[in-house]
């Protein structure tokens, strides 16, 4: 079953883009409320790890050459290249296919929109190992050894679970019109499947703005 939510994930609900595999300059703020800066690289999936690397260090040595590993758990926030990620404590991920629901604790997901509701991309590509695949939206990602597939995640403010966006079958309008209940102008834009990402930033913008 696992097997296949990850190919119905694969099939219908990346959004495209490389891996992170590589270091790269960023700051981090871990769960006791230690800050700092250093060379950043994460992982998402069962073990998800943030890794860190001190600017100073050798290297030449262990610690200069793999980093200090933080469970996801222990992490409260990073940013990387201009982009934010917080530590998701739940995350229910559900293609909209039958079979195809799955729940992971403690993973990263790079912040899209904050307020009322927060958008979230989450990264799926330690768990997808494919070599050509094509998003929610239609377009084709030439092929890689890994594809770096994201599903769209939402959560309510000072909640602790993120709930992704099915994109396909009728779950993508209850899920969505279930994260805008009480705008009933907002609901009416929503239709049976997904159609642009900049439609659904727009909605999650204006349900936040209250317009």
């Amino acid at each position: 079953m696992r097997f296949l939510f990850l190919l119905l994930m694969a099939a219908f609900s990346p959004l495209l883009g490389l891996a992170q595999t590589d270091f790269v300059p960023g700051t981090y703020e871990l769960a006791d409320g230690t800050k700092g800066t250093g060379l950043l690289s994460y992982e998402n999936g069962a073990k998800a790890t943030l890794l860190l690397k001190d600017l100073k260090a050798d290297p030449t040595t262990k610690a200069g050459k793999k980093g200090q590993e933080f469970p996801a758990g222990k992490v409260r926030s990073f940013t990387v290249a201009g982009d934010h990620y917080v530590m998701l404590h739940s995350v229910k991920l559900d293609s909209g296919m039958p079979f195809s629901t799955m729940s992971l604790k403690n993973n990263f997901g790079k912040v899209l929109l904050d307020g009322k509701l927060e958008l979230t991309e989450f990264d799926l590509t330690e768990m997808l190992h494919t070599s050509h695949s094509r998003d929610q939206f239609g377009s084709n990602n030439s092929p890689r050894q890994a594809v770096n597939s994201k599903a769209y995640l939402l959560r309510r403010q000072g909640e602790d679970e993120a709930f992704s966006i099915p994109v396909v079958g009728k779950k993508y309008r209850e899920v969505l019109t279930s994260f805008l209940a009480g705008r009933p102008d907002l609901i009416k834009k929503v239709g049976s499947k997904p159609t642009t990402q900049e439609d659904l930033l727009d909605l999650i913008k204006a349900y936040n703005a209250g317009q």
